[in-house]
């Protein structure tokens, strides 16, 4: 009989990719001339829950792999 010893769950939880975006009244941007504005952020690789603890990414295949670099991103869009 064959041994379960050194099976481990594979599962992961990870959250890639957000973007929130907030589209500011008009009657605060007709006052400036404008047609819209749009407030943004996003993030990118903001987390991963796994329990295998020798990688870095679970979705990599080998041990010599950097960890994923998590980068944010806040903007404007303007329209006139």
């Amino acid at each position: 009989m064959g041994s379960s010893f050194w099976l481990r769950s594979g599962a992961y939880l990870r959250l890639r990719n957000v973007n929130l975006a907030y589209d500011l009244p008009a009657r605060w941007i007709r006052a400036l001339g404008l047609t819209g504005t749009q407030l943004f952020l996003n993030g990118t690789n903001l987390f991963s829950i796994s329990e295998m603890k020798e990688f870095h990414d679970p979705e990599q295949l080998n041990y010599d792999s950097y960890p994923i670099m998590k980068t944010f991103t806040i903007g404007l869009n303007v329209k006139f």
